[in-house]
């Protein structure tokens, strides 16, 4: 019943989804077509220390602002409140690292990307990044007040926005990496003035500070949990960076690229089921018993296994028809990935099932624990296998930190979940990659094994359809 009536939402999330995440797919193969693997892998490290430069700055105020917000959300001049506060707070932040960057701009540039890289470079993505920080603020407001075609429809716009500015730079003005760096930092400038002119009549100058004291002693200890939570889900790329070269990052990233949008799918069913989770445990607290999420959430859990099973089973296939050669090791990173982002579903519940109980200085140990797991990982891995240790680590310490939070949120607050169940889709998705590792290293090319790999997906298929899976999906009455 609650599946049905949050349907009309999923179709939303996942048009959006559909259109965006095929939009940087796309984009991402013409890059490898135009630019080098080693400069691609120095855009994305300039990424990845500008996102941990902003996740710093943001004192973890997201996760803290999108859980209070349901406190206030019916009493508009608190709402109003809560909003003003937490965004000047951030963007006030975010100016204070632009402003010690731009002072030591030469040096951090020269040390983190090296000397033969434009100082530019790395200024340019900062300030993209931090749009895109504030962005998420009055995104998440969207989403959590249910506006959702709205959220959709200014994410899709971002989106040709960034693919449009950057395909015309890279294939008229012909300005190689430069091109996908200047799209970035337009694109999310575009997106932050649409939403605040959106929101302007929102903004007030009228602080309720016990309402940001909230927020803030429920973020606060999130702080390095976001941090290192960006460092942790970058750190395969950093090391590769280190020990190895730009031009593996540009590898790896392609390939985690395609992998990714298995992560992008259960983030679109995230924005339906997660505001769903909270309203329920809110719910179930009310009258004192114990929650049962599990007919709610098995849906969702399902169809996200089935995007895990067709690109992880099909990578070899994938690499083929949209990559350069110069970009074919990415194939097993795609499916050793999608082992990775299939088991970490699990933690797009127990966030909120922990964050509900504030338990929030847990959650940050817990997020430490997997970053040392994964730094381990790293080291002994990368060395030894190159990319393709770089995703194991990954997908190792991801299913070992995943299955430890479940542990840790299951004894602060049970829920119930029928592992058998469970087991059936995870089985059929192991087959498929298990039959794709194969195609790779062991099986000659003559081998028709793509008829085993379609017999897998038909059969999976088949296992949602004898569910009434399908039938709740598409049954819009």
């Amino acid at each position: 019943m609650i599946f049905n009536k949050t349907l009309e939402n999923s179709y939303l999330y996942l048009t959006q989804l559909a259109i965006s995440g095929g939009l940087v797919v796309l984009l991402f193969i013409l890059m490898s077509k135009y630019i080098q693997p080693s400069e691609i892998g120095l855009y994305v490290l300039a990424q990845i220390y500008s996102g941990i430069a902003v996740g710093i700055a943001n004192l973890g105020l997201l996760v803290g602002y999108e859980r209070n917000f349901f406190l206030v959300h019916k009493k508009d001049k608190k709402l109003d409140s809560l909003i003003s506060s937490v965004f000047y707070f951030a963007s006030l932040n975010l100016v204070l690292v632009f402003i010690i960057f731009s002072i030591y701009r030469e040096d951090m540039s020269n040390f983190l990307l090296g000397k033969n890289i434009d100082e530019d470079f790395l200024s340019f993505v900062l300030i993209g990044t931090i749009f895109s920080s504030l962005a998420q603020y009055l995104l998440v407001t969207l989403k959590n007040q249910s506006k959702v075609l709205k959220y959709v429809i200014i994410s899709i716009i971002n989106s040709f926005l960034y693919f449009g500015v950057t395909v015309f730079l890279l294939l008229v003005i012909d300005i190689g990496i430069m091109s996908v760096v200047y799209g970035w930092l337009i694109s999310n400038s575009m997106l932050l003035l649409i939403l605040y002119i959106e929101f302007r009549q929102r903004f007030t100058i009228d602080i309720d500070r016990n309402l940001f004291k909230d927020v803030f002693l429920v973020s606060l200890p999130l702080t390095p949990k976001v941090f290192f939570g960006v460092f942790n889900t970058q750190l395969d790329k950093i090391i590769l960076g280190l020990i190895g070269s730009p031009m593996l990052v540009g590898i790896y990233h392609l390939g985690q690229t395609f992998a990714m949008s298995i992560f992008q799918f259960m983030t679109a069913l995230g924005k339906v089921f997660q505001p769903g989770i909270y309203r329920m445990l809110f719910e179930y607290e009310m009258h004192k018993s114990t929650p049962d999420i599990q007919g709610y959430i098995y849906p969702f859990f399902y169809f996200s296994i089935l995007m895990a099973l067709i690109i992880g089973t099909f990578s070899r296939e994938i690499t083929f028809l949209f990559l350069s050669d110069d970009y074919m090791g990415a194939g097993p990173i795609i499916t050793i990935l999608a082992i990775y982002y299939s088991a970490i579903f699990f933690g797009k519940v127990n966030g909120p099932q922990l964050i509900f109980c504030k338990k929030t200085g847990l959650v940050t140990i817990l997020f430490l624990l997997g970053i040392i797991i994964n730094f381990i990982m790293n080291l002994l891995l990368i060395p030894l296998y190159g990319i393709n240790g770089a995703a194991a680590a990954t997908a190792v310490s991801g299913i070992a930190i995943t299955s430890i939070t479940f542990i840790f949120a299951q004894k602060n607050l049970k829920l119930f979940w029928s592992f058998r169940k469970i087991f059936l889709p995870y089985y059929f998705f192991i087959i498929g990659c298990s039959l794709s590792m194969l195609d790779f290293y062991f099986i000659g090319e003559n081998f028709p094994i793509i008829i085993f790999k379609i017999i897998v997906i038909v059969v999976y298929f088949y296992l949602g359809k004898n569910q009434g899976l399908f039938k709740a999906a598409f049954n819009r009455s």
